[in-house]
């Protein structure tokens, strides 16, 4: 009887590696794929160089091209600025770390 346990518990545990995460940002609930997956190295790597298409890219690699869209939209219904700009988007990035337990500190 124990292996149909470990069975079912590694079934379990595989299920839950299988739930999207969930991302609140701004009042959206957004949602990232269950894990990233390795190209989003690629944008984290541009964000440490500085690249303007840095943070976008992670975005895009991370919540995909519809739901940008949705962070584009609360942008503007926001009202931020382009000076405003780079706080919503360090925002928005934290709650991505966040729910991937990639956060300072995790």
């Amino acid at each position: 009887m124990p292996p149909v346990k470990k069975a079912a518990a590694a079934t379990s545990e595989v299920a839950a590696a299988q739930v999207p995460k969930q991302i609140e940002w701004r009042g959206l609930e957004l949602t990232g794929p269950p894990e990233l997956m390795a190209d989003v190295v690629f944008a984290l790597a541009d964000i440490e160089d500085g690249k303007a298409n840095g943070m976008t890219g992670f975005f895009r690699s991370v919540l995909g091209d519809d739901q940008v869209n949705l962070v584009r939209g609360k942008l503007r219904d926001d009202g931020v600025t382009l000076e405003g700009a780079a706080e919503a988007f360090g925002e928005l990035l934290d709650a991505i770390t966040e729910a991937y337990g990639m956060a300072e500190g995790d």
